[in-house]
């Protein structure tokens, strides 16, 4: 009997050796392992995983085990997504930059980007007969009062007026200096400070023409054109001068469309899923027919203006805006954008980014007879060579554009009126120096096409400003 009862107690005891522990530490975490997911999935209860699933995320260091703590699920997940939109963003504002810089001259082009461009979105749109347009930030066009940074450093005659009118007429920004010192700067918050001056570039094509000749680059602007330009020199072109097409006298087509050449057959949808036909504006310059006897009538002509960035190219081996930077933005420290074709070419009849203050240095810098800050910038007789007027009113106005015109004639792609001498742009963009007054004012407006109101008030007189250089003849 006592054998027995021995035998049953060492039994006992053998069993309670071998048999598995239960303890919550044994339980093997959920881990991104298949296997030791699979174990602990048969093994282990809901709770006993979550205690033992936060002890393994510690212990591991291998594998982290996945944690069913939502809290910390939540976060990880929030990070993720969040890194994630980053790239995207990242990805897609690139992208959207490059598609900017192609196409942002376009008077009408600018702000079919401008809302993603700034990160402003429509907020709500007019109905019946509202006269603005909400947008985000809690602008609206037309500009009110408190949407102006108004700095008057100086009292002027007629500042007062000069300050309504600039918002009166929705202005961006404004800057005016007297005597080489700024009396006053006006600038809408909301706009950008580089702003697309359109046509005004026309006026910086003709500087650079003057600097190639202060390089002895060409010998003068008689020069033909077809001597620099090897595709020229067959046919009727072969006769053309820098001085025709400087003057709007060149007799070539002036079929320049914004449509055509800068939206791929006039959809700018096929533009930004990059398909379609992606025109090549120094192509366009090469190719351009003559229609008329050159040196004779004046017709304002786009496409003869970009033929000045091919002739800058062929004979520098630069893009225009390259040549510029380093002849005149970059000695007197001027930010600026000069924006391209799909092939890197730069544009002509339009296409400069720029402040107005910007505008201002150049005013100043011909106004002091091309100096500035003691460093000769510009030769005088090549900058009196450019502004004094080759073409009178009289010719001007048999342009059916130009038949109403108050300009008093037309120089090197620069305006004369009475003693003042302006760089102009659709829209009203202004580069206006009085050597009389001994003052230099620039003017330019921001385009703003997706807002109905901004494309209503260009059908009108007032957002033109048309009459600021008589203001300005006042100060």
């Amino acid at each position: 009997m006592k054998n027995i009862i021995t035998s049953i107690i060492y039994i006992i005891q053998m069993t309670s050796i071998n048999r598995p522990s239960i303890s919550l530490s044994n339980i093997p975490s959920i881990s991104l392992s298949r296997r030791s997911s699979n174990r602990s999935s048969k093994r282990s209860s809901n709770r006993s995983s979550k205690r033992s699933s936060k002890k393994s995320f510690k212990r591991s260091s291998k594998m982290p085990s996945i944690s069913l703590s939502r809290r910390s699920f939540t976060r990880s997940s929030k990070i993720s997504t969040e890194n994630s939109m980053k790239r995207t963003s990242s990805k897609k504002t690139k992208k959207l930059h490059s598609n900017i810089n192609k196409i942002n001259w376009h008077p009408r082009g600018i702000s079919k980007l401008y809302f993603k461009k700034t990160s402003i979105t429509p907020m709500s749109m007019p109905t019946g007969n509202s006269n603005k347009i909400s947008v985000g930030r809690g602008y609206t066009f037309p500009p009110q009062r408190e949407d102006y940074i108004i700095k008057k450093y100086k009292d002027f005659n007629n500042s007062s007026k000069v300050i309504d009118e600039c918002i009166k007429s929705s202005s961006s920004s404004v800057t005016i200096y007297k005597n080489k010192k700024k009396i006053l700067n006006v600038h809408n918050k909301h706009d950008d400070m580089l702003i697309e001056t359109l046509s005004v570039t026309k006026s910086f094509c003709a500087l650079a023409i003057m600097f190639l000749i202060q390089d002895k680059k060409i010998n003068s602007v008689e020069d033909l054109v077809s001597t620099y330009i090897e595709s020229w020199a067959y046919g009727e072109k072969k006769d053309i001068t820098i001085h025709d097409i400087l003057t709007h006298t060149s007799g070539l087509d002036k079929y320049w469309s914004y449509e055509n050449f800068m939206w791929p057959q006039g959809n700018l949808d096929m533009f930004l899923k990059n398909t379609g036909i992606k025109p090549n504006v120094k192509d366009i310059s090469l190719v351009i027919d003559k229609t008329r006897e050159n040196g004779k009538d004046w017709f304002y002509n786009d496409t003869a203006t970009q033929v000045i960035p091919t002739l800058v190219q062929s004979i520098t081996g630069q893009t225009i805006s390259k040549y510029l930077k380093k002849k005149l933005f970059s000695p007197l420290d001027i930010p600026f954008v000069w924006n391209k074709d799909d092939n890197h070419n730069d544009y002509g009849p339009n296409g400069l980014s720029i402040s107005s203050n910007s505008l201002c240095k150049v005013g100043i810098m011909m106004l002091n007879d091309g100096m500035w800050n003691g460093r000769k910038i510009l030769d005088k007789k090549l900058i009196d060579q450019m502004t004094e007027k080759k073409i009178p009113q009289s010719k001007m106005r048999k342009d059916p554009n130009f038949a109403n015109t108050d300009m008093s004639g037309y120089g090197f792609m620069w305006y004369d009126y009475n003693d003042m001498k302006i760089a102009m742009g659709f829209l009203g963009q202004q580069l206006i120096i009085s050597k009389k007054n001994n003052v230099v004012a620039a003017r330019i407006l921001q385009s703003r096409w997706d807002e109905p109101t901004f494309e209503r008030a260009t059908n009108e007189n007032e957002i033109y400003f048309n009459n600021f250089k008589n203001l300005i003849e006042k100060i």
